[in-house]
């Protein structure tokens, strides 16, 4: 029969069987509700430019209130057996991007993954990656016209 479920509902954090699906289930549609005022990207790194499996990716959503921060959700791809949304973002909305934002959240992405091994790149370089990864494109969302910068004196 048909079902709806969350995204983070048919993921296992088990690398080998890492979909919660029967084996006659079929994912249909996905559903991403509308937030004004929100804009969101995908940065990825792989060993080729073809569509590779990520090394690393990051997954952001940016809303701000001025020049400042408002809401801020991550998520990191291809780093565990499943995606990982990243806990405690919101300690760094508030105020607008610095240095010590784009600091704590890579501090975070790493204290939260667990790369798991592969052949192609060590884990602690796809933990660098994705910190790399999320802060450029925090970075992006932010000056891409999410906030609305001041203009110079």
């Amino acid at each position: 029969g048909r079902q709806r479920r969350s995204l983070a509902g048919i993921f296992r954090d088990d690398g080998q069987a890492w979909l919660d699906l029967e084996p006659a289930d079929l994912v249909v549609a996905v559903h991403i509700p509308a937030r004004p005022g929100v804009r969101s990207g995908y940065f990825k790194s792989r060993t080729r430019q073809s569509m590779d499996f990520p090394l690393a990716g990051v997954a952001a959503a940016m809303s701000c209130e001025g020049v400042n921060i408002s809401s801020l959700a991550v998520a990191i791809t291809g780093t565990n057996s499943r995606p990982v949304q990243l806990e405690g973002p919101e300690a760094l909305t508030g105020g607008p991007l610095s240095g010590r934002l784009l600091d704590e959240l890579g501090k975070n992405i790493s204290h939260t993954i667990q790369p798991m091994r592969t052949t192609l790149a060590p884990s602690l370089y796809r933990r660098h990656m994705a910190g790399v990864l999320a802060k450029r494109l925090v970075t992006q969302l932010y000056e891409d016209g999410v906030c609305h910068h001041r203009s110079a004196p």
